[in-house]
């Protein structure tokens, strides 16, 4: 192997095959510029820039499958292809949203750097156009007259940030919460005005007003069960004897009464 006549080994970024592998590349390619007439010792060297399962995948190759730069370059690609960056879509540069408590220059740096991927390239114009889209409340409708260049988008930007932070602006954040007492507000007064109406006009009454969050509990499941046929318990019936009927005989007529016999003493005395 043909070696330069000095050697100072660069510090590279070390991949582990995570990351995008395309820009690896770039990245080791401009630190071994000046080493590039030397090809073995470049391929050589490229293990120098791999770490943990990149540096395993490395260690596998034989000398003989990757004879030139060209080779080694190439199977690095179709290993680590799935780690590729996709280029952005117009679609998803123009759904991006600032987060909250984000500054305006980091939103509008990240959008841009993100929007410089995008195949083919987008013009300035275009870029500024798009990125008013993905704007809302107070940065859309003070930074809409900046359309010249995103320099001064920016600039504007930070300007309004100042502002907000100082009070001298309403802020997106400010504004949701002045909102409550507002309603608040709006609330008091109404039972105000009913209670003067109903002073007035004894005879009107204030519309009630009832909570709408009213939800029915939940009806317990009904049980059914197979009838039980109740039965009484038993008891003896008691046997009531009748006293036997007292006939009376009838007297015919052909039957004379008895004749009682009267003692001497019971008979009526005759007269002399």
């Amino acid at each position: 192997m043909r070696l330069p006549p000095k050697i100072k080994i660069p510090d590279f970024k070390r991949y582990d095959g995570t990351k995008d592998l395309r820009h690896h590349l770039r990245h080791y390619q401009s630190k071994m510029l000046q080493y590039w007439d030397y090809e073995e010792f470049i391929i050589q060297t490229f293990q120098d820039s791999l770490m943990g399962p990149a540096l395993d995948w490395f260690m596998t190759l034989k000398a003989e499958d990757i004879p030139t730069w060209a080779n080694l370059s190439q199977k690095f690609l179709d290993q680590y292809r799935f780690c590729a960056e996709t280029p952005p879509t117009l679609l998803e540069l123009s759904t991006m949203e600032m987060k909250e408590n984000q500054a305006f220059e980091a939103y509008a740096t990240e959008w841009r750097g993100k929007a410089a991927k995008h195949i083919p390239p987008i013009s300035k114009i275009q870029q500024v156009q798009l990125f008013h889209s993905t704007l809302k409340g107070v940065y859309y409708s003070h930074l809409l007259s900046h359309t010249s260049s995103f320099f001064e988008l920016i600039e504007a930007g930070k300007k309004l940030d100042m502002g907000i932070k100082l009070g001298r602006i309403e802020g997106p954040i400010s504004k949701k919460e002045g909102e409550a007492p507002r309603k608040q507000a709006a609330g008091t007064s109404r039972r105000t005005k009913d209670a003067t109406v109903s002073a007035v006009n004894p005879g009107h009454q204030p519309p009630q007003q009832f909570p709408t969050n009213y939800a029915p509990a939940p009806s317990a499941p009904q049980a059914y069960t197979r009838p039980v046929h109740y039965l009484p318990p038993y008891q003896p019936q008691q046997t009531h004897y009748s006293a036997p009927p007292f006939v009376i005989q009838p007297q015919l007529p052909h039957q004379q009464a008895p004749v009682q016999s009267r003692s001497p003493a019971s008979r009526p005395s005759q007269p002399t």
